[in-house]
C-alpha cells in the first residue's frame, strides 16, 4: 500500500527550469518507495 504525501513542487521544479533535475530525482525516488503525491491544489509560486 502506497503512502501518500502533500507535496508543494515550487515553479523551479517545473520543466526547463532551475531545479528541474530535483523534481525528476523526487518522482523516481518516490516509484521505488511506493510513494504517491498529491500535488497541493492551487499553489502560488513563493519567488
Amino acid at each position: 500500500m502506497a503512502k501518500e504525501y502533500s507535496f508543494y513542487p515550487g515553479c523551479s521544479s517545473e520543466r526547463r527550469a532551475s531545479a528541474s533535475n530535483y523534481m525528476v530525482s523526487v518522482e523516481s525516488m518516490c516509484d521505488t518507495l511506493d510513494i504517491k503525491l498529491n500535488e497541493i491544489p492551487d499553489w502560488n509560486c513563493c519567488g
